[in-house]
């Protein structure tokens, strides 16, 4: 049987550095020794969710379950591994923008990520990839040096292992409050009908004893009392932590998709209150969840600075 036969279905590829195809693949998992043409063959898919190799070398074939040459989905859980997912169940509000930046400062403090894009859009791979990756189920690709992208639309890669942190970018959609289950959700707002939408599945999210992180993202747009009107709402829904400061409207934090940056490396961004806040929130989630910087990142911080 010929490789490209038995991998019918299979998307071919070499994904990430690999180099030689097969040599990275760490522990890979033999099914069955058949005839293959000599040469090696690779081919990817996503399948129920999790992401799938098939290696065909010298006359045999390997089924590997993976994400990256460095993060295996059948090794142990990391106990301290967390995952946070950014949804409202209202459209627009800001998901991808907060998405995008946490994995900026996770790929900056050196904490090894795994991004999963669930919104069928596929902005998060787009702005991660400058723009090159297209919306294709099961797409993988690195992103510095310490992050995996996923684009898994609409159903979370399931078992993910090998990471650190797991960053999910979500559709607008109200059953994703009960099929996703992660350690902690934030829920961008920017307006009184995004509060209300929230409302209406923060029971759902709360069942899974996740703590859910309110943020108000581009709320000042209604002035003043429009945003303290939004807080004292807010203290009527019980279980929220009301995040105390707002990622106020920004024209570097609008631009950041645009050009496939963080804010604050937008022109003209960097010292803007949009970039400073934004920067400033996403530091604040991961110090909260324990997910510092590694020490080579810290020095390089320091060396910058």
């Amino acid at each position: 049987m010929e490789p490209e036969r038995a991998a019918s279905g299979w998307r071919r590829g070499r994904p990430f550095h690999f180099g030689k195809p097969a040599k990275p693949l760490g522990k890979v998992y033999r099914e069955r020794p058949t005839v293959a043409s000599s040469s090696t063959f690779v081919a990817f898919r996503l399948e129920r969710g999790v992401i799938r190799a098939f290696v065909a070398i010298g006359g045999s074939f390997w089924i590997a379950t993976l994400v990256s040459d460095r993060m295996l989905l059948d090794t142990q859980e990391s106990p301290a591994m967390k995952t946070i997912a950014i949804y409202n169940n209202k459209g627009g509000v800001g998901k991808t923008t907060i998405a995008a930046h946490l994995v900026y400062q996770a790929e900056a403090r050196g904490i090894r990520t795994i991004a999963v894009a669930m919104d069928r859009q596929g902005d998060l791979p787009k702005w991660l990839s400058n723009g090159d990756h297209a919306r294709q189920e099961g797409t993988m690709f690195e992103y510095g040096q310490h992050v995996t992208v996923v684009y898994s639309p609409d159903e979370p890669p399931r078992g993910l292992r090998g990471a650190d942190l797991v960053v999910v970018d979500t559709p607008a959609s109200i059953d994703i409050a009960a099929s996703v289950n992660p350690d902690v959700w934030i829920a961008p707002c920017d307006g009184r009908m995004a509060l209300e939408d929230l409302g209406n599945v923060a029971g759902t999210m709360l069942s899974c004893g996740a703590e859910v992180i309110l943020v108000f993202n581009r709320a000042d747009i209604g002035g003043v009392r429009t945003v303290a009107a939004m807080r004292r709402a807010s203290e009527q829904v019980p279980g929220l932590m009301v995040w105390p400061d707002i990622i106020p409207d920004s024209g570097p934090v609008k631009r950041a998709g645009e050009y496939y940056l963080p804010a604050w490396e937008v022109p003209y961004g960097a010292q803007t209150r949009g970039a400073k806040a934004i920067r400033a929130f996403t530091d604040g989630v991961l110090d909260r969840y324990g997910l510092r910087a590694s020490k080579a990142s810290a020095k390089r911080a320091a060396r910058r600075a």
